[in-house]
């Protein structure tokens, strides 16, 4: 699947959608585009071109970053000034 796997976490099932793509690399096999499969790429193209994806951040008002140090490394977490004023 190459570079898609990368975003299987941001892609709702993705390991059920891409099922009849995987089997096609199954070693041993043949590989035959069926209609299922030209379905399963497009519903994939579809989910992978159009939000909520990846989004750029509105930074008309303002970004506030937040780092967070654990051992085990470092987080830093964006949010817009207009979205945090607005937390609850």
């Amino acid at each position: 699947m190459g570079l898609t796997g990368y975003y299987r976490k941001f892609v709702k099932d993705f390991s059920k959608i891409t099922k009849p793509l995987i089997l096609l690399t199954k070693k041993g096999e043949n590989f035959v585009w069926t209609e299922e499969c030209e379905v399963t790429f497009s519903e994939l193209k579809l989910r992978l071109t159009t939000a909520p994806v990846l989004a750029i951040p509105d930074q008309s008002g303002g970004l506030l970053y937040t780092v967070m140090h654990q051992a085990r490394g470092l987080v830093v977490c964006s949010c817009s000034m207009t979205e945090w004023w607005h937390m609850p």
